[in-house]
């Protein structure tokens, strides 16, 4: 991972941990388009009303993926946009996306959005199951298949009636609902992608919230390659009506299929304005139109227009509506949890899932500290042993250095053990030996006139109780070796010793003659 990664990610925890504590969690907007995923975040929600400012932009980014991952509305490439959304957490356009909790705000097509009015004196029970009824009789599709909520209309903003005091007596709710298999194939993209949607809402809800209020009722209209997403808002900036439709798509560029594209558009715009008209009185600011307009719908449009009576506002600027949809997603994600009412089309409400993300964070964040502090100790463990070795080495070698002996010591060394090994065997043998005493003066003196006496050799280890003696001579005639001899004879005889084998005389290389016999020590013929 590269370092700029690694520091986005550590900034990235450090605010959501300071956000956590304050008990906020850190929220981006994020719209799935055909085509393209855009995301706002701000960084604190501001009370839309007239003359206020818009919240602080924190950041704004975009990334494009393949436009067959989206058709009508429904995700057919999961993985298109899994690796988009990877993409946007990485590499986003101008900013990446800086926070993996979500608001979702999705062009579903299968969708139906419908103010219903009920009585102000039902309890809860009663005012959810009445609003599930009314769910009930405006979708095209089984309850069950779907997933539904409602948001709650101020009475200020709700039908402008003569009797003021039936205002009071009623409360109104936008119900929502759409197809559970429109929804839950994006909700599973994100987490795969490493995002935590928090609520799923319709992208035409985004655009009311991010739009500018305007004094009167409004209408807006997405034109998209397949679909038409249409709203109705009341002079309050709420939604009364959303209105999703598939158009034919802009494949066969000819004339009959632009004309037949652009009175679709035409016929489900006429009827979303007369509907709400029927259901809202008041003044109307206009029909507000972006998307993918072609010559022939620019002006069909016009004349229904005039028809109508409508004010007819084109945006000019590219995409200005879903800009629009990112901020008033992001403001919704600014806005504290608890005092989020508006829908959220997901098996849990918004609220809920607030909730749980934020208590998942702690507990991945202690658990994220405890392994972390673990690791940070193995680290110094090893890298204390991993020293206390150098160090032990060092002073190994430092004292093998100091204290190896010399060769010369090593070879007196080897010499005095040899020394002292024939020490110890010489000793040994000599145990119960008793040498003669004075035998090596006796055999010096014993020499004759003629005879010198080179050498006298003395081996007491020949035999246990046995003295060899080898007595080395030089002599000027072979008598005097007899005379020698005779004196050997003579002088051991004298002496408690005998000889009990002959001697025998030899001539050696260095010194000519050499005396051997074998003197037995207190030996008793």
């Amino acid at each position: 991972m590269r370092l700029p990664a690694i520091a986005l990610r550590i900034s990235r925890l450090l605010h959501a941990l300071v956000l956590a504590l304050q008990g906020r969690e850190r929220l981006a907007g994020l719209v799935i388009e055909r085509g393209r995923i855009r995301f706002a975040e701000f960084r604190a929600a501001v009370k839309r009303s007239a003359g206020t400012a818009p919240a602080t932009r924190v950041d704004e980014g975009a990334v494009l993926f393949s436009k067959d991952a989206v058709q009508n509305g429904v995700l057919t490439q999961p993985q298109a946009l899994i690796e988009a959304l990877r993409s946007l957490l990485e590499r986003g356009t101008p900013r990446p996306l800086g926070t993996a909790n979500v608001i979702l705000s999705l062009p579903l097509v299968r969708l139906v959005g419908q103010a219903v009015t009920i009585p102000q004196r039902l309890g809860r029970d009663e005012a959810e199951g009445a609003l599930r009824l009314a769910a009930e009789r405006i979708l095209p599709f089984p309850l069950t298949e779907a997933y539904v909520d409602w948001e709650p209309l101020a009475i200020d903003d709700a039908h402008e009636h003569e009797n003021s005091a039936a205002v009071h007596d009623t409360q109104s709710f936008l119900v929502v609902a759409a197809h559970r298999d429109d929804i839950d194939p994006y909700v599973h993209a994100c987490e795969a992608a490493g995002l935590r949607p928090v609520a799923v809402e319709p992208i035409t809800s985004s655009i009311a919230r991010g739009l500018k209020p305007h004094p009167g009722a409004t209408y807006i209209a997405v034109v998209q390659e397949d679909a038409l997403l249409a709203a109705g808002l009341d002079a309050s900036g709420n939604v009364r009506f959303l209105q999703h439709r598939k158009i034919p798509m802009m494949t066969d560029i000819t004339a009959r299929s632009t004309q037949e594209r652009a009175e679709r558009i035409v016929a489900e715009l006429t009827s979303l304005i007369r509907f709400f008209r029927a259901e809202v009185k008041g003044p109307e600011y206009g029909l507000i139109v972006d998307g993918i307009l072609d010559e022939t719908t620019l002006r069909d449009l016009r004349v229904m227009a005039n028809s109508l009576g409508v004010p007819l506002w084109i945006e000019e600027k590219a995409h200005e509506l879903s800009r629009s949809a990112a901020r008033g997603t992001a403001l919704r994600a600014a806005l504290p949890r608890s005092e989020d009412r508006s829908v959220s089309l997901m098996a849990v409400g918004t609220e809920e899932a607030y909730a749980t993300r934020q208590s998942a964070f702690f507990l991945h964040a202690a658990l994220r500290l405890i392994f972390g502090a673990a690791f940070i100790a193995l680290l110094f463990q090893l890298g204390t042993l991993a020293f206390l070795g150098v160090v032990e080495r060092s002073v190994r070698e430092t004292a093998e250095q100091t204290s190896a002996p010399s060769p010369e010591t090593l070879s007196v060394f080897e010499e005095t053990e040899r020394f002292n090994a024939a020490i110890r065997r010489v000793t040994s043998l000599l145990e119960g030996t008793t040498m003669p005493p004075g035998i090596a003066l006796a055999l010096m003196t014993s020499a004759p006139p003629g005879i010198a006496v080179e050498r006298i050799a003395i081996d007491a280890a020949a035999e246990r109780e046995k003295i060899r003696v080898d007595l080395s001579v030089r002599a000027n005639r072979s008598s005097n070796l007899t005379a020698e001899r005779d004196v050997l004879i003579q002088r051991f005889t004298d002496d408690p010793l005998t000889i009990p084998s002959d001697i025998f005389l030899t001539q050696g290389a260095q010194i000519p003659f050499v005396f051997s016999f074998t003197l037995r020590p207190n030996f008793q013929p």
